[in-house]
């Protein structure tokens, strides 16, 4: 089976040798980190975050499919209309059918690493009103309990705001989706929270390393 994160990396590596750019002067035309992108080059980190393939197709005028590949239209949380028209990437597209939510993610050693296709379907509560962003996780280990308990199941949007005290999902560059309470969340300085079996104990994923924040909107007992 293919690895298609790594072949998104593939393919920009291609692409970056056929249009004869360095990654210094197509992450200067798009405004992010360049070592960031180097290391994405080069495979020191697994991604890089979907807000920055966007506009790297943005300034380059080119679609995200003729960059990475056909996978990173799949990949993540659609991004905002205003992004995505000018990136030909769609915008977000209802649930495959009526009221299901993909669950993504496999558990790995107490750990939940995202997937590209979903491996379930679970069935929204009635009366909530959800985008078709909205993707479900199901809880690998007892770092939350009792808030989270081992076998739910967890509906995270994209969407909505993560405010402080609010429970959160947060899918990370190297495809581990991590489950904590929010202390502080911004575009600078990435996220911060704990662990319900450790409040005591804050911790910070940089803005850099985040693909994506959603709002977990709903538990399902297990």
């Amino acid at each position: 089976m293919t690895d298609p994160i790594e072949d998104q990396r593939q393919s920009f590596n291609r692409w970056l040798e056929r249009t004869g750019q360095s990654t210094l002067a197509v992450a200067k035309r798009a405004g992010i980190n360049e070592s960031a992108l180097r290391h994405y080059k080069n495979g020191k980190t697994r991604d890089l975050r979907m807000e920055n393939k966007l506009k790297i197709a943005q300034t380059q005028h080119a679609k995200l499919s003729d960059i990475f590949g056909e996978t990173a239209q799949r990949f993540s949380s659609p991004p905002p209309a205003s992004i995505a028209a000018s990136s030909g990437v769609p915008s977000a597209e209802p649930p495959m059918f009526g009221g299901a939510v993909p669950v993504v993610g496999r558990a790995q050693n107490g750990r939940v690493i995202a997937t590209i296709f979903p491996i379930a379907y679970v069935e929204a509560p009635q009366n909530m009103t959800l985008s078709g962003n909205v993707y479900a996780v199901r809880v690998a280990n007892t770092l939350n309990m009792p808030r989270l308990r081992m076998r739910e199941t967890v509906l995270c949007s994209p969407d909505d705001p993560v405010a402080p005290g609010d429970d959160a999902a947060i899918h990370d560059t190297d495809g581990e989706i991590h489950l904590m309470r929010c202390l502080e969340n911004s575009h600078e300085h990435g996220f911060t929270g704990t662990i319900y079996s450790n409040e005591g104990k804050k911790i910070t994923i940089p803005a850099d390393a985040i693909v994506n924040v959603a709002r977990i909107v709903a538990i399902y007992p297990a």
